[in-house]
C-alpha cells in the first residue's frame, strides 16, 4: 500500500464474490471487478485458503456441430465435421453402387453386410467431485479432447468400412474404376 492511501476494507460481498470466482475466472478479471490490485486479491484469497489458478482452454468453437473442438480448418470445420461429410459421401457412393446390383445379389449382399458391425468407443466421464475449479476445468477439457478423438476414430472406422463395402460391391459387378480391364 502506498503512503497516504486509504485502505479499503473487504466487505462480505467482496469476500463472497472472491470465494465464488476464485479458480473460475482469471485473477485479473476478479481484481478489475472488485476494483482492487491483483496483489490485494491474491493476498485475501491466500488468507481465505483459496486458489486463484484459472484453467483457460485452448479449444475453439465449431459452428457446424456447435461443439468446442481442438482445431478448425480454414472453413471453420472441425475434424469430426470433415469426417461426417466424408462418411456421407462414401455412403452415397455405396448406395449408388448397390443400385447397379441385380435384386437377388443385392438381397444376398444386404444379408451378409447385416452381420458385420464395429463397436463405438466412448471415453468414461471423469469424476469431478472434490476437485478444485482449476483441476475440474482441466479434467473437463481433457475429457472433451478424448471424446473428440473417439468420435473421429469411430467416424474414420465407418468411412473405412464404407470404402470396403464399395470395393466389395464393385468386385461383384466388375465395375471397379481403379482397375483397368484386361484385354
Amino acid at each position: 500500500m502506498r503512503r497516504g492511501a486509504d485502505r479499503v476494507e473487504w466487505t462480505t460481498g467482496d469476500v463472497d464474490y472472491l470465494i465464488a470466482s476464485a479458480g473460475e475466472m482469471p485473477l485479473v478479471e476478479i481484481a478489475r471487478t472488485l476494483r482492487r490490485s491483483r496483489s490485494a486479491v491474491y493476498s485475501k484469497a491466500h488468507e481465505l485458503g483459496l486458489s486463484v489458478r484459472c484453467y483457460v482452454s485452448t479449444m475453439e468453437w465449431c459452428d457446424q456441430c456447435a461443439t468446442k473442438r481442438t482445431e478448425l480448418d480454414a472453413d471453420g470445420r472441425c475434424p469430426v465435421c470433415r469426417l461426417r461429410a466424408q462418411l456421407d459421401a462414401a455412403e452415397q457412393r455405396v448406395a449408388d453402387a448397390l443400385e447397379a446390383l441385380p435384386p437377388d445379389v443385392r438381397e444376398q449382399y444386404a444379408a451378409s453386410e447385416a452381420l458385420r458391425y464395429s463397436r463405438a468407443t466412448i471415453p468414461p466421464r471423469p469424476t469431478l467431485a472434490g476437485l478444485e475449479p482449476y483441476e475440474r476445468h482441466r479434467a473437463e477439457d481433457r475429457h472433451a479432447r478424448a471424446v473428440e478423438a473417439a468420435e473421429a476414430a469411430n467416424l474414420q472406422r465407418r468411412v473405412d468400412a464404407a470404402k470396403t463395402r464399395l470395393k466389395r460391391i464393385r468386385e461383384k459387378t466388375g465395375a471397379n474404376p481403379r482397375k483397368r480391364p484386361r484385354g
